[in-house]
């Protein structure tokens, strides 16, 4: 934590990419490193509130007085004692945060030379590395996996803030105030953070989880092409809780002419390798078949592709007629980088030029 951190935050400090983001926010508070220290009792604690949890994952028995200040100080001693590697920018990440800096219209410095610590491992070699991993930690054998049932498996440990021997709450006050540090912001007491990690973390856990499950269910449906009385909305209240399904409704159609009746979700696809689309004439004339209307302007997000009244005047005939026999493709300014354009086109009635439409479906024209 305390390393990884400080070496993400120097990271960003070799750009100004991620600094003047921050600059722009009020207050300002742009994070600072942070040097581990042994005489620091917030990083006492977080280095034995951690390893404790970690105990506490892989059943390795704590001792009885664990949470003791003098317990708590020879493990940090152990830690003290360990040897690093000097820091070295991340030249890659420097390089990103420039990039996105640069989106944003600032000035950047150049990018460091190549870190030590920068990896380049080839799938074949990382999965080398891994089964070696594996083998060295008792995990594999040969090319196989050990049976579940002949090792000694970690466990889940549920967050519990209501037993102090645990460590928890500990671990989560340590953390969150060291973070604070980091952002130069107050700290918060131990028995605030508390009560706070009760009620936050379960609910957030919890509300996500809820909601992501009803979504892959919902969409396990779509894939099936389910009917739609099969589909459900949720109203969901954890709170109490209640969970209240209920069948949706058909979506409102909207009713033009005989020809055309539609709904919001709709979309008109157009291919243009099967419809005999060459030309942006051409384009017009298969949505006017299509409507039975008269095709005004076409929008490509907020660039405007074709504007009926103003490519009408006298001072446009000829430009509009170049337009109208140019290829589709090129008109609506089709990259290649996709498979297809979505165009927003208004309509009129052919009969009564006063009426426009302006909320139909958008067009997708596909070419590839």
């Amino acid at each position: 934590f305390f390393f990884q951190a400080e070496d993400g935050i120097r990271d960003a400090q070799e750009s100004r990419g991620l600094g003047d983001v921050y600059k722009r926010q009020l207050p300002r508070r742009p994070p600072q490193p942070i040097k581990y220290s042994g005489e620091d009792n917030l990083h006492v604690i977080f280095i034995s509130s951690f390893a404790y949890v970690l105990a506490s994952v892989y059943n390795i028995k704590l001792p009885a007085n664990h949470r003791d200040k003098n317990v708590r100080q020879v493990l940090t001693n152990k830690v003290s004692k360990m040897m690093l590697s000097e820091y070295a920018p991340n030249r890659k990440k420097v390089q990103s945060l420039e990039e996105e800096g640069q989106k944003n219209g600032n000035v950047n410095v150049a990018a460091p030379a190549q870190a030590q610590n920068d990896l380049d491992l080839n799938p074949d070699q990382l999965l080398k590395t891994l089964t070696k991993l594996m083998t060295d930690q008792g995990l594999m054998k040969g090319n196989e996996l050990i049976p579940e049932s002949a090792l000694t498996v970690c466990g889940a440990v549920e967050f519990e803030k209501d037993e102090d021997s645990n460590c928890h709450v500990d671990l989560l006050h340590a953390m969150t105030n060291i973070r604070a540090s980091s952002y130069r912001l107050d700290p918060m007491d131990w028995i605030t953070v508390k009560l706070k990690s009760g009620n936050i973390i379960p609910a957030l856990a919890t509300t996500t989880a809820v909601v992501a499950a009803l979504q892959t269910i919902e969409m396990c449906k779509i894939i099936l092409n389910s009917e739609l009385s099969v589909y459900r909305n949720a109203f969901i209240n954890l709170a109490i809780p209640s969970v209240a399904l209920s069948e949706p409704m058909q979506s409102r159609k909207f009713k033009i002419n005989n020809k055309v009746q539609f709904t919001i979700w709709d979309r008109w696809d157009i291919d243009c390798r099967t419809s005999g689309i060459g030309t942006f004439q051409d384009l017009l004339s298969y949505l006017g078949s299509l409507t039975d209307l008269q095709p005004l302007d076409v929008m490509k997000g907020s660039q405007a592709i074709y504007l009926f009244n103003m490519m009408n005047s006298d001072m446009k005939k000829e430009e509009n007629r170049r337009i109208l026999s140019s290829p589709v493709n090129e008109v609506i300014d089709f990259d290649g980088n996709n498979k297809y354009v979505e165009l927003l086109v208004t309509y009129c009635n052919s009969r009564n030029q006063e009426e426009v439409y302006k909320n139909l479906p958008i067009v997708r024209v596909i070419f590839r």
